[in-house]
Parts: structure tokens; sequence; C-alpha cells
């Protein structure tokens, strides 16, 4: 009997033991969250006057999944639904009808905070990207450049705001601000 007691205390301790090991975090993200779209048509007067001008739905809109490769480099999926609804302005006309948006994305990203590491919990980031938008049922490919920043909360969660400036660059295209805000969960 004592064998037995002193095989599961034994168990139990190793069992114990790995659970508070600390687990390498993979390389992988994914994320959940909102996106607020400035497609106004005028680059830099109102830019925050969110409410003719900004498209936001009330609830989660987009997903990302990222990998990260060493330490500094990201590659990005995105996807993204929203819909500019009756007054909000679309290339400087107000919109009659509420009108469906998507963007699906693939962004790169370059982790500053891989050049000091001085503030794990800040991870600032530059992103480049390309990427498919649909809005008033026409479709349009766009390249993208934007900036954004990851605050961690621990090791696994954190919380991502980035913003992008995307270019039409087919002639039935329009630029576009794209502002993301996720909720992020690396494994």
């Amino acid at each position: 009997m004592k064998l037995y007691r002193l095989l599961l205390i034994g168990l139990l301790l190793t069992s114990v033991n790995s659970f508070a090991q600390e687990k390498k975090i993979g390389p992988w993200n994914v994320g959940i969250g909102f996106n607020l779209i400035d497609n106004d048509g005028l680059p830099t007067s109102q830019l925050f006057k969110m409410n003719t001008n900004w498209s936001k739905f009330p609830f989660p809109n987009t997903i990302t999944v990222g990998y990260t490769f060493k330490e500094k480099f990201e590659l990005e999926f995105n996807q993204s639904l929203n819909t500019f609804q009756p007054g909000t302005l679309i290339n400087g006309v107000s919109n009659q009808t509420s009108q469906f948006f998507s963007s699906s994305a693939f962004n790169g990203k370059y982790h500053v905070n891989s050049l000091y590491k001085k503030m794990l919990w800040f991870d600032p980031f530059l992103n480049v990207g390309m990427g498919m938008t649909a809005i008033r049922k026409t479709e349009f490919f766009y390249p993208s450049v934007g900036l954004g920043a990851n605050f961690w909360f621990g090791e696994h969660m954190g919380m991502n705001i980035q913003s992008s400036a995307n270019f039409g660059v087919m002639s039935n295209a329009s630029n576009y601000l794209f502002h993301v805000l996720t909720f992020k969960y690396k494994y």
C-alpha cells in the first residue's frame, strides 16, 4: 500500500512539474475584432469625422491569422466585412442605400521591437500588403501600407491596433483608410 502511495505522489509531483514548466509559444496567432473604414474621398480634410465619413459595424467583423518567423517578420491574412450605411460618404458622394463591403488581404509585417527588445509588452510594426475589396458589387485589387502595434497582456493574449492606407490602382477603384482593433492569441 505504501508503494502505491509513493507512486501516486511521485506521479502527481511529476505532472504538476510538467504543467508548471513554461510552454514555448509557437509562431501562430489568431485574432478577432472590429474595423473602421474611411472611404469618403477627402484625403486630409475631415479625417476624424466619424459620424458621416467612417463605416462601422456593431459586431466583430474582422478575423486574422498570422505566422511569425525569425522573431521580426510576420505574414498575416485578414478578412473583414462591413457595411456603408445610408448617409455615409463614399468618394465624396452621400451613400443613398446600404452597401456591403468585403476585404481580404495578405500583409507582411516587420516588427520594429525586434531591433531593441526593451519593452516586450509593446510591439510596434510596419506593414505592406496586397488585397481585394468588394464595394457596391465591384471588386478591385489594392496595395496597402500601414503601421500598428501589438500590446501584449501576457505571453499569449494581446490587443492589436493598426491603420493602413489602401490604394485603388484600377480605374473603378478608390483609395481608403482601414483601421483595425483585434484581440489576439499567440500559440
